[in-house]
């Protein structure tokens, strides 16, 4: 048997795979154990599925005399998801026509990859990195990938826009006159 083998998310099921030289007339049986892993199928053949970390254990019986041989398989797990953090997103109005959101503070035990999308916003640029800059209001969407394991975590940013100008009002201006020298 050769291990160790990854259940992760690109992998949630791994195959185990044992190979045997028998020289018995008739074949033997095999049945597959674990007391911390889990066996999802084909538990009796040299080829079970498994979806949990854990060791396995293969015990093979020879049918013509009851010896029964043993050997186990490591399979690891490696779940961890990466985890998004946005920094403090500005709004966009009359002095700021483009804002940068900024995703750089991301954590994951490995090389992340950034996708980012938007249904109704814009997005200048590339959408692959850590950060982008955007100059229209509309919901931005990340999509951050651990890609030594395939495990993802999602979120996403509303972007705001207040281009709302102040209501004016003038009054209309009295008199210059000899009796009235000023106005306020």
């Amino acid at each position: 048997i050769a291990d160790p083998l990854t259940v992760n998310c690109f992998n949630p099921q791994v195959e185990l795979e044992a190979f045997i030289g028998s020289n018995t007339i008739s074949p033997p049986s095999f049945q597959w154990s674990s007391s911390d892993g889990n066996i999802v199928s084909d538990d009796d053949t040299l080829m079970p599925t498994v979806d949990a970390e854990g060791t396995y254990i293969l015990s093979v019986t020879n049918n013509d005399n009851g010896c029964v041989g043993l050997d186990t398989i490591l399979v690891r797990e490696d779940l961890e998801a990466p985890a998004i953090g946005f920094a403090p997103v500005d709004v966009l109005d009359c002095d700021t026509g483009t804002i940068t959101v900024d995703a750089s503070s991301s954590t994951g035990n490995a090389m992340l990859e950034f996708a980012w999308e938007t249904p109704d916003g814009n997005i200048m640029g590339s959408t692959n990195g850590s950060t982008i800059t955007v100059d229209q209001p509309g919901s931005y969407g990340l999509l951050l990938t651990n890609i030594a394991n395939g495990c993802t975590d999602s979120l996403g940013v509303l972007i705001s826009q207040d281009t709302i100008s102040p209501i004016l009002s003038i009054t209309a201006p009295g008199i210059l006159d000899c009796d009235t020298p000023s106005l306020v």
